[in-house]
């Protein structure tokens, strides 16, 4: 094997490995969307990670930022697992192409 071929092997295992933490990330960002879609209605959670207490205030600020944080969870819940399939699989690419290149 050829010092070339041993590089884009490494290159493509690199690929691979960061495609699996991209994953993993992703599956961290479905399993918080999913805990901020039940939790940003019931007042517990809100108490307990926002910090709101019972004036109204606090309560719409604390639901605010809660959906807020719903949404950016929800956008990198969708955007990483797709990013992490299509890095593996050019990870793939490489490790099998590289005689070819």
């Amino acid at each position: 094997m050829i010092e070339r071929e041993k590089k884009i092997i490494s290159a493509g295992i690199a690929f691979g490995v960061f495609g699996l933490i991209l994953g993993v990330a992703g599956a961290f960002y479905i399993s918080s969307e999913i805990d901020l879609e039940d939790g940003c209605e019931r007042m517990d959670y809100l108490e307990e990670n926002y910090g709101s207490n019972n004036s109204d205030e606090s309560i719409a600020s604390a639901q605010q930022a809660c959906v807020s944080d719903y949404y950016k969870a929800a956008k990198r819940a969708a955007f990483l697992p797709n990013l992490a399939i299509a890095t593996i699989l050019f990870g793939l690419l490489l490790v099998n192409g590289s005689k070819q290149l």
